[in-house]
């Protein structure tokens, strides 16, 4: 499982680092046990495993460190005598060949020494929880050193919140990494700077323990935009519970959201950024991390921001009026930032401005002229809100059967729009009616 592999790597980072040499045994004993299970709340719950049974027990038998200790040496006893399963090796397949965790049973013999197995505990300890129940582990240094240092803190908000329930390692991971990347990030002050208690959800029953509420992915693929800016990153995705799940290797183009803050920035100056609060309020899509995983490539594409769909043709609710005033204008600058973005054509967004500024002035040439104002309005709101490609071509055509004045620069438009790949007319067509909204209030 990838799980040992992580491990394996955290361990070595951390021997490199330390300038000591522990084995992957010494490493659980030393270093991971005393903070992740020498306490009455875990890390991690493994299904089965010695702790995950002490925990059931708890009722009949209090968890102590006597307790922990004791489930510490029975897993050694396990992982020293037999052969590895899900029970003690994270990740692992179940035992037997039947039931919701046996996705992973074969015939065939799958070494798996010691070694790899205390590595698979470290390794669990290290994947980044997203919503859905899904966690991601990503092979490199910075990440994985990070998550390490984060540890002690996950101990710590545990110690210092009696009601917080524990082995959410997972989960703490996704919001401490957000934090940890963060271009504020002090080190000499690790959690300043960091509300804890925003992410904790309370319960509504007196006395229910409370949790720690997941990361959204966005969030994470943001951070670690700002860690690696022109990397792209490979993410196993997986899920440990009453049933296993596995979406695989996922690459994350991490340069195509570096240059989407890039863009906004170019665009729209430096005074706003992509800062935190405006990621969450408009770029938490309505696409799961399972879907955008589907896409092939966790990116831009999936990047599409909450409630543009609205403003695009070919849906319910087609038609959606943008208004651009000083309350929206932040939201529209994101929308159009993203639909610049995928067009990736610097020719596209300055004819979508000139031809919005030509529809205006189409549509105010005639105010003065009775029938005509209605007539050249009634026009220009067809065009905004044509569903396709042909039916935008149409109507322009009529604007140039009445203003011979347009022809040279409307057929430069069709000729653009002809040859864009048809799942980008929609964006264009959509900026061009976010444009036009800018245009009216010029």
């Amino acid at each position: 499982m990838y799980t040992a592999h992580i491990g394996h790597r955290l361990i070595a980072l951390h021997n490199a680092r330390s300038g000591k040499q522990r084995t992957p045994r010494e490493f659980f004993d030393e270093v991971l046990f005393p903070v992740g299970y020498d306490d009455s709340r875990f890390f991690q719950s493994v299904s089965n495993s010695p702790f995950d049974q002490a925990s059931k027990q708890a009722a009949k038998r209090p968890l102590t460190p006597a307790i922990a200790r004791e489930a510490r040496d029975i897993l050694h006893m396990k992982i020293e005598t037999q052969t590895p399963d899900a029970s003690f090796f994270v990740g692992g397949a179940a035992a037997g060949a039947v039931g919701t965790t046996s996705g992973q049973v074969t015939a065939m013999p799958v070494p798996a020494d010691p070694d790899d197995v205390y590595a698979s505990w470290v390794g669990g300890a290290l994947g980044v929880g997203v919503e859905g129940g899904l966690v991601l582990l990503i092979d490199a240094d910075e990440v994985l050193l990070a998550l390490f240092d984060g540890w002690r803190l996950y101990r710590n908000l545990l110690n210092q919140t009696p009601q917080l329930k524990g082995n959410q390692i997972n989960t703490w991971n996704g919001h401490w990494l957000t934090h940890r990347f963060d271009r504020d990030f002090e080190p000499t002050a690790p959690t300043r700077g960091f509300n804890q208690g925003a992410f904790i959800d309370r319960p509504k029953t007196p006395g229910a323990p409370s949790a720690l509420a997941t990361q959204s992915w966005v969030q994470v693929v943001f951070a670690l935009a700002r860690q690696y800016p022109t990397s792209t990153l490979t993410a196993y995705v997986y899920g440990l519970g009453s049933t296993n799940r596995t979406v695989g290797f996922v690459p994350m183009a991490l340069p195509e959201v570096t240059r989407l803050g890039q863009l906004y920035r170019h665009l729209f100056g430096g005074t706003e950024t992509l800062n935190r609060d405006a990621i969450e309020r408009l770029y938490l899509t309505e696409l799961s991390f399972v879907r955008a995983c589907e896409l092939g490539t966790v990116g831009l594409r999936a990047l599409q921001p909450a409630k543009l769909r609205e403003y695009l043709p070919g849906n319910s609710k087609a038609g959606k009026t943008p208004k651009s005033d000083p309350d929206n204008q932040t939201t529209l600058n994101f929308y159009q930032t993203w639909i610049i973005a995928m067009l990736n054509n610097a020719g596209l967004l300055q004819q979508a401005t000139d031809a919005a500024q030509l529809l205006r002035r189409y549509e105010a040439d005639q105010q003065q002229i009775g029938r005509g104002k209605s007539v050249n309005k009634n026009l220009i709101d067809e065009i905004l809100s044509a569903p396709n490609r042909r039916q935008f071509i149409d109507k322009l055509t009529e604007i140039v059967k009445k203003d011979g004045s347009t022809a040279s620069f409307l057929d430069g438009l069709v000729t653009s729009v002809l040859e864009m790949p048809t799942d980008l007319v929609p964006l264009f067509l959509t900026l061009l009616r976010f444009k036009f909204a800018v245009a009216k209030t010029a």
